[in-house]
Formats: structure tokens, C-alpha cells, sequence
């Protein structure tokens, strides 16, 4: 491999890299705009099939062969469908807000009642007298 051939292949690489991060950044925008769901998830999918277009169009020299394409989007395929999966098999997590947990956490740890100093000079009058022994009538 020449020099000048390495050269190209960095620069080819460098503008891929630039590109795909600009399209990165517009997806993330789309985020941001106000627009309802199933038009952003159309937009985000169009986003996603342009990305692998690209990738695949740069990288495609780089296989060797119809196997290396079934293997790659084989294993595309699968964890595409393991993440459309992956709720299913997540649903009692709480982590991702799918159940309730306040009154669980409320049973737990109840409410604990702070009434600022004066309650405190009560308290410790209340501690005093229980401490004192009462006179016995011996």
C-alpha cells in the first residue's frame, strides 16, 4: 500500500466520520422540534437507513463476499429485533418508570415529623419529667 493510497484512505475515513456526525447532530435535533411522535420516528428511521447507506457503500470494498454480507445482516437483524424485544422482557422495572413504586416506598419509609426547635424544648421537658422518680409515700 502506497503512501499516497494510505493518505486517500485516511481522508475517506475523516470525511465519513464528518458526515456521519453531522447527521448524528440532525437526528438529535429532530428530537428537539415539536412534531408529533409517528412523523419523528419516520424521520429518525429515515435518518438511521441513510447512516447505514453510507457506512455500507464505504465499507462494502472492505468484504469479502455474498457470506461476510448474510453474516453482517444476520447478526443486524437479530439485535435489531433482541432491542424491539427487550421491553417485553423488562416490563416490572422500575427504572424505566413501567410500575409504580411511591406507595411501596411510602409503606416503607414513612413521613417523619420535624417541627422545628420548639418541638424540640417539648421533647426534652417530656424526657425530663418521664426520668424523674416520683416520690414514694414510704
Amino acid at each position: 500500500m502506497s503512501h499516497q493510497n494510505t493518505t486517500e484512505t485516511i481522508n475517506l475515513y475523516k470525511k465519513l466520520f464528518l458526515i456521519l456526525v453531522i447527521i448524528t447532530g440532525v437526528g438529535i435535533g429532530i428530537t428537539f422540534l415539536h412534531i408529533p411522535p409517528v412523523i419523528a420516528i419516520g424521520l429518525a428511521l429515515a435518518i438511521i437507513v441513510v447512516k447505514s447507506g453510507i457506512v455500507y457503500k464505504t465499507f462494502k470494498p472492505l468484504l469479502n463476499g455474498k457470506y461476510s454480507l448474510i453474516i453482517l445482516f444476520g447478526l443486524t437483524i437479530i439485535f435489531f429485533i433482541a432491542l424491539l424485544l427487550l421491553p417485553a422482557f423488562n416490563a416490572n422495572n422500575h427504572l424505566t418508570g413501567t410500575v409504580d413504586i411511591s406507595k411501596q416506598y411510602a409503606l416503607e419509609n414513612p413521613p417523619q415529623e420535624h417541627h422545628g426547635a420548639a418541638h424540640s424544648e417539648k421533647a426534652e421537658e417530656k424526657t425530663a419529667e418521664k426520668t424523674e422518680e416520683p416520690a414514694s409515700g414510704h
